[in-house]
Parts: C-alpha cells; sequence; structure tokens
C-alpha cells in the first residue's frame, strides 16, 4: 500500500526504504525497488480508466458487496458463464478510487522530489515521472469534478454502473448520498473551497445517524443497487447502509480535515466503544471496550456484529492522534495542528517520534477549535531554552540526536485574522541564522537529518481521551 509506505517515511525520514528490493506478491520471481512498486500501482489504476476519466470499479473499491459475485450470489444479469467476460466489458467507475489515486499520486509526487528522483524519466512517455504524475493528478481530478459533481446535492456522485449511468445522485430515489466519495474527496484535495464544504455539510445532515455515520442514504428497498450485491444484506446492515465503523473513521478524518470540529468530534464519540455499547447494551454483542465492524439498523436499534475484524482501530488511533489532537509526523518534522472542541481548555501529550521525546503542552485559553498563535520550545535534554517556532511544525533538524523537548503551544485566539499556520517550513540553517539575527537561543551541534534513521514508534497511548469526551 503507498498509504502504508508513505507513513512509514514521515515517522522515520528514512527515505532510503524506496531503494530496497522486494519480490512482486504475484509473482515472487520477479523484484523490483519499493519505490517502484509503487510506481506500478499508481500505473495500474491510472490504465483502467473508464467513459468519464475515473478509475473502474472492477470487482469493486472498498465495498465488498460490489462484487458481482459474492459470497455465491450473483448479482442481477450475472452467471457462472458471463462473469468475467461482463467484468472485462464493465463501465463501471469508482470516485472513492479515483481520489484515492489522485492522493496517492500527491504523495509519490513528493517523495519522488525529496529521494532526488526529480530526473527520473518515464520510458513511455520519454519525459520526467513528475511531469506523469502531475498528469494523473490534473486528469483525474478534473474529471471527477466535471463529471460526478452534484450541483443539486451538493456532494459527489458515487460512480457509474457498468452502463455508465451515474448513481449516488440527489435524482435517485434510493441510494442517493454515499460516504466514502465525500470522505475521499476531501482527504485527497480533490474537493476544494465551496465544494469541501459543502459535501461536508451533505454527510453531516444525509448520513448522521444516532449510531454515527451511515455508509449511504436511503438504502435500497424499491430498487436494485446500482452495482453488486448490497442487497445480499437487509436495508441499515452490513455494507448495506450500516454505520460501518471503518468507512466511518474515514470520514471523520474528513471531517477534522475540513474543519468541521465539532461534528467530527460528535461522530467519533458516537463511534467509540463505550459510548456506541450503551444505545443497545444487550445487542452490543461484543466486549464495550472493542469496536465492531458494524452497527446495524436505521438508528443503531439491531446492535453491534464482526468485533476483531476491522481496521477501525488502526485508523481511529490514526484520526485521534494526528487530526484531532493534530500531533502529525512530517518528513521534515513534527506538525502541532489540534482541531479540539472549544469548551477544551488545553491537554498534554507525550510523542516519541524518531528518537526524541516530545512533551507537549497545548494551552486554549480562548476557546478555539483550530488555529496555532505560537509554539515554544522550552526545554531541551533538561536545559531551559526559549525558541520561537515559526507556523507550526517543529523542524526535525533542531532537535535531533535530542532525546528530550519540551513544547508549549497556545492556540490562537479566534478573533485574530490571517494567522497562517502552514508556514514554509525553514531549513535548520536558516532557522539557526534567523534565530541568530533575533538573538534567540540555539542549541548547537545541530546536524543534517539522517534518511538512514530506523523506525522507532514508542507512542504513549491517550488515556484521558474519554474524560474529553
Amino acid at each position: 500500500s503507498i498509504f502504508a509506505v508513505i507513513a512509514y517515511l514521515k515517522e522515520t525520514g528514512d527515505l532510503s526504504i524506496l531503494d530496497e528490493i522486494a519480490p512482486y506478491a504475484d509473482d515472487p520471481q520477479i523484484s523490483d525497488t519499493i519505490y517502484h512498486h509503487l510506481v506500478k500501482a499508481i500505473e495500474y489504476s491510472y490504465a483502467q480508466l473508464g467513459l468519464y476519466g475515473i478509475p473502474k470499479l472492477l470487482r469493486a473499491d472498498w465495498n465488498d458487496a460490489f462484487q458481482r459475485l459474492y459470497k455465491g450470489r450473483f448479482a442481477k444479469g450475472y452467471t457462472a458463464g458471463n462473469l468475467d467476460k461482463r467484468l472485462a466489458e464493465s463501465n463501471a467507475e469508482s470516485v472513492m478510487v479515483g481520489c484515492m489515486l489522485v492522493k496517492m499520486a500527491k504523495d509519490m509526487l513528493e517523495i519522488t522530489e525529496r529521494s532526488g528522483r526529480e530526473n527520473l524519466m518515464f520510458s513511455e512517455r520519454n519525459s520526467k515521472y513528475i511531469d506523469r504524475l502531475n498528469e494523473i493528478i490534473d486528469t483525474v481530478s478534473e474529471n471527477i469534478n466535471e463529471h460526478f459533481w452534484d450541483e443539486e446535492g451538493g456532494y459527489y456522485k458515487a460512480g457509474t454502473d457498468d452502463d455508465g449511468n451515474f448513481y449516488g445522485t440527489s435524482q435517485d430515489t434510493e441510494g442517493k448520498i454515499y460516504l466514502l466519495p465525500q470522505a475521499w474527496a476531501v482527504i485527497s484535495g480533490v474537493a476544494e473551497g465551496a465544494r469541501k464544504q459543502r459535501c461536508m455539510e451533505a454527510v453531516v445532515r444525509e448520513l448522521f445517524h444516532n449510531n454515527g455515520l451511515v455508509l449511504l442514504s436511503p438504502p435500497y428497498i424499491d430498487t436494485e443497487p446500482p452495482v453488486g450485491n448490497l442487497k445480499y444484506y437487509l436495508p441499515f446492515f452490513k455494507e448495506h447502509g450500516s454505520c460501518f465503523e471503518h468507512a466511518a473513521a474515514m470520514a471523520i478524518t474528513a471531517l477534522f480535515t475540513a474543519g468541521f470540529t465539532e461534528e467530527a468530534y460528535k461522530a467519533m464519540k458516537a463511534n467509540l466503544p463505550p459510548a456506541a455499547s450503551r444505545y443497545y447494551p444487550s445487542q452490543y454483542k461484543t466486549a464495550p471496550y472493542v469496536w465492531p465492524q458494524v452497527i446495524n439498523g436505521e438508528e443503531g436499534e439491531f446492535g453491534a456484529g464482526g468485533d476483531w475484524l476491522t481496521g477501525t482501530a488502526a485508523w481511529s488511533n490514526m484520526y485521534i492522534q494526528q487530526y484531532l489532537l493534530g500531533i502529525r509526523p512530517e518528513y521534515d518534522g513534527l506538525r502541532i495542528d489540534p482541531n479540539i472542541p472549544k469548551t477544551w481548555e488545553g491537554f498534554k501529550i507525550r510523542r516519541n517520534f524518531r528518537g526524541t521525546t516530545y512533551e507537549i503542552d497545548i494551552e486554549n485559553p480562548y476557546g478555539a477549535s483550530q488555529g496555532i498563535g505560537s509554539v515554544v520550545i522550552t526545554e531541551i535534554d533538561g536545559e531551559k531554552v526559549n525558541i520561537n517556532i515559526k507556523g507550526s511544525v517543529i523542524p526535525r533538524e533542531l532537535v535531533k540526536e535530542k532525546k528530550a523537548v519540551k513544547v508549549e503551544v497556545v492556540m490562537k485566539d479566534p478573533a485574530q485574522q490571517g494567522v497562517n499556520t502552514e508556514d514554509e517550513l525553514k531549513t535548520a540553517e536558516e532557522f539557526r541564522q534567523e534565530m541568530l539575527q533575533e538573538g534567540g537561543v540555539y542549541p548547537p551541534g545541530i546536524n543534517v537529518i539522517s534518511i538512514t534513521e530506523k523506525l522507532k514508534i514508542n507512542m504513549e497511548a491517550i488515556s484521558n481521551i474519554a474524560q474529553g469526551a
């Protein structure tokens, strides 16, 4: 997975892994660098564009029940004799897959430049591969926005069926809106400006039930699903419109990303096992500290199922740390960018990052949800310092090879306008010169970051999140 590799690279700074050799899963006799594995994954998806210029659905996207042969049941019009032929001829496309391709291409563009491959040639076009990646980003983003934006509904259509007909539209009587196309449009950056705002508003308006965010609405009762076997399940069960916790976690990430802090926090609390199990405790069907795969029923009345079977825990751990608390690893350092309820007075967190323990104390005196007013390093390895950080990223070069760093953060006053928390990250030398000119303190002996530092993750559990809830 490209996303897994990107997460590793940002956590460790170890770009050398891209040069390591690994065999292909479908043909272990052939090996290639990790980087070229990623290239082939992107090229495979980009080679499968449909009528409207976004990736085809093929057998299914995230939703397994889109498969035309699902748990022994054939979708309408499919048989054992025509399955492969019809799949090859299908024009079904997926907005979710298109958005994921855009996100992967953006990530690949950055690591291509950072790993010194900016002049790498793409042999099929005799051009630089970074130009190819920009082509993918621009082409697929433009096609999604041109063909799949539903202006009346204020959200993205889900895709097309085998015959190229749109579904997940405001004109449909059932299956009018799907959750994951909206989530990934925001996560990928395909949705910008007003569209980002509107599609998240639609998620909150149309898909937020007592049990959390449901996959689609309304379910298919009187009509046939556009593709696959969604009706294998009853309405509001499993892939047919339940609160599927894994998908909900992706959507919560999107809500935080789009600045819908209160809505994201409310959805997060609905998803947390202790809260979810309280609604229908006799039907929760798993321990109250375990995320289930799904919570079934229009309002969760049929309880949960599928414990120990879901990617929910990993996604929830990620969005709680990186988007709610806002402590996010990046290539050049550790970003501090909370999205917290206005009622929070602050919090403290300890984060181990590339061998350094960061003790971060975040104060929220103005009742803000977002935005950083100041970031100050107050102590390095027991020595008192006073280093003001511009922006919200603590440069890794600044504290490399240090064991412990204390950081004090004050969130900005919402009344202040034009405060930019996305300042360009300066190099260690630029930062040092600026600090010296301003008469600040700068720790000596800072070396250029090593890309061979190996993974060291010892992330302290967030024990007080339930109290904050």
